[in-house]
């Protein structure tokens, strides 16, 4: 099920990830304890946008691997990295460097402890994982080492079984990944359970550690492996399933049960792949999208690393005017991705294309 075109129902799943991100961090800042207790859940619940992006990250750098492998018959690692970090680490490292430049000017709320950890996506292993700076980097971090990880892992399989197909390489990696995820996070568990760590410390480790997030980009692996969905009724049903398990989430959010919210990663990235796969099949769906959503699907790089700066610095501007923030956020919020995108996403996007011409 190798994606050879843009499909819009993609860019839909994109977009509310990444909405769904920016409005659980606009509720730390601007929701009332007071608000109904189903906006709240389904705010917080927002959250699980990183795991659908985790997801179609997972899908999409798939169909990269699976595309090239059937035009070449193997996978140019070099190639791989060069247009994934080409892709990613510009706007990243402008990010960085504006937030370090910004320190010498106006105090930062937390150290950064250790700043090189963040120039080589390390810092949710070297740092205080309750207070740290750039703190939203930490899902940069898991998909980076993902890209570096993945080709050695299709290659190094690749090379000691010869006659794996791709599929079947990409599937191994997705399970294992799972598995290391799943078993890390239940050892985690039952340390807290055992009082040799606290419930708070145990919760944000699993949160934001790499290697116990792997669920989303694995499902992501496993469904792009997966034949084409053709049936409708299959995908009326999955799509159903899929979308009964997250409102189920969203109901159970603020529930007290450590042993849900240490494998609920899981549950959320199968969801999420169910929807993923619906969007890419043979389906009405497929070919539909909500209005807007390609240009929010194309900032949403952008707005991610933009939005906490923006949201943290209008609140402070705004202070003593309270509907003033929620007002000028927005549009401030839209103006920093647009630059961000147009002025260091894009010019770089094209650079590595015109390299890849030359070669």
């Amino acid at each position: 099920m190798t994606p050879t075109r843009r499909l819009p129902a993609l860019d839909t799943l994109r977009a509310l990830a990444i909405l769904s991100v920016v409005a659980f961090h606009f509720r730390g800042v601007y929701l009332s304890e007071a608000a109904h207790p189903w906006l709240q859940a389904f705010l917080q619940f927002g959250a699980s946008g990183v795991d659908l992006f985790f997801v179609l990250s997972g899908y999409l750098i798939a169909g990269l691997i699976l595309s090239e492998w059937r035009q070449t018959g193997g996978l140019d690692a070099g190639r791989f990295w060069r247009r994934r970090w080409m892709r990613t680490l510009p706007a990243y490292y402008v990010v960085l460097a504006a937030l370090a430049l910004a320190d010498f000017l106006v105090p930062p709320d937390h150290a950064w402890q250790s700043f090189l950890a963040y120039w080589v996506f390390l810092p949710n292993y070297l740092t205080d994982l309750v207070n740290w700076r750039f703190s939203w980097c930490w899902s940069l971090c898991v998909e980076e080492w993902f890209y570096l990880l993945l080709p050695a892992l299709v290659l190094g399989l690749q090379s000691f079984r010869r006659r794996f197909p791709p599929e079947r390489v990409l599937r191994t990696i997705a399970v294992l990944a799972v598995l290391l995820s799943v078993t890390a996070r239940f050892q985690m568990f039952l340390l807290q359970r055992r009082g040799a760590l606290d419930l708070h410390t145990a919760w944000w480790t699993v949160y934001w550690v790499t290697h116990y997030r792997l669920d989303g980009l694995a499902t992501g692996l496993f469904v792009a492996t997966l034949p084409t969905l053709r049936s409708r009724g299959w995908a009326f049903a999955l799509a159903a399933t899929a979308l009964g398990v997250l409102l189920i989430q969203v109901a159970a959010e603020g529930a007290e049960s450590p042993a849900y919210d240490f494998q609920k990663f899981l549950i959320s990235a199968v969801a999420f792949g169910m929807l993923v796969h619906v969007s890419v099949g043979d389906n009405r769906w497929a070919g539909s999208g909500l209005v807007g959503a390609r240009f929010i699907a194309d900032h949403s790089y952008s707005l991610y690393l933009v939005h906490p700066i923006l949201l943290k610095v209008v609140d402070r501007m705004a202070a003593g005017h309270p509907n003033a923030g929620p007002l000028a956020l927005v549009p401030l919020t839209l103006a920093a991705a647009m630059l961000l995108r147009h002025g260091i996403e894009v010019p770089f996007i094209r650079l590595r294309d015109r390299l890849d011409a030359t070669r």
